[in-house]
């Protein structure tokens, strides 16, 4: 029997696999920490996909979000911006790929991964804040 995962639970998960890249990719990677890195890399972007594809596709979402056209307008950039994110994701994993490089190489890569955590964590904070604020006034608003 197949089991089905939340969204939130979905959110939690890529969290903890982005905690423990952020450990692991702290410093130079011996051959079993790179294999470890490059399989954490590709359950978080598996995740990824399936996450947003989840998003995208929540009728309740839909349904939310047809009352406040303005608000549907920023649900709609965050969605786009899932692509950006996907894309630049692959990147860093696709770089990580060849990356038992040099020094220099390994630090730059290091820092985009971690200013890309921070982008992904703040797009999943505005994300969580709209819902709720879109959620809120709908329930204000008595209907």
């Amino acid at each position: 029997m197949p089991s089905t995962i939340s969204e939130t639970q979905l959110s939690s998960l890529i969290q903890l696999l982005l905690d423990d890249l952020l450990e692991i990719l702290d410093g130079p990677l011996t051959a079993e920490e790179h294999r470890w890195a490059m399989t954490l890399t590709d359950k978080v972007q598996g995740y990824l996909c399936r996450q947003f594809r989840l998003e995208e596709s929540d009728k309740s979402q839909e349904e939310l979000f047809a009352e406040h056209p303005h608000r549907q307008q920023e649900l709609n950039q965050l969605h786009r911006e899932h692509q950006s994110l996907l894309r630049s994701f692959s990147e860093i994993r696709n770089a990580l790929s060849g990356s038992r490089v040099e020094t220099r190489l390994f630090r730059r890569l290091q820092n985009e991964f971690r200013l890309w955590v921070h982008e992904y964590r703040n797009h999943e904070r505005r994300e969580t804040e709209l819902l709720f604020d879109t959620w809120s006034v709908d329930l204000g608003s008595g209907e």
